[in-house]
């Protein structure tokens, strides 16, 4: 990511625990802000019952944008904790 730049995080959940992604709702986890170098981290907890109770899998991609830049994950699946 460009260095010394802040950018907003967006996720898109799935209840459908296959590894294809098909939710179409981004939701906005917060914003993350890079170093001088590019680099940038964050943890995010999100805690929101039921369906996501633990041992429940569902497939998430993850969004990040700003300052001309767009990042797109993979989908992939988690399972709660």
């Amino acid at each position: 990511m460009l260095p010394d730049s802040t950018f907003v995080v967006q996720r898109r959940v799935d209840l459908n625990a296959d590894g294809v992604c098909t939710g179409t709702t981004w939701l906005t986890n917060g914003p993350i802000t890079t170093s001088s170098g590019g680099a940038g981290a964050e943890h995010f907890e999100v805690e929101r019952g039921a369906p996501f109770l633990s041992g429940v899998s569902f497939d998430v991609q993850f969004h990040v944008i700003g300052n001309g830049t767009e990042l797109v994950s993979e989908c992939f699946t988690v399972t709660v904790k």
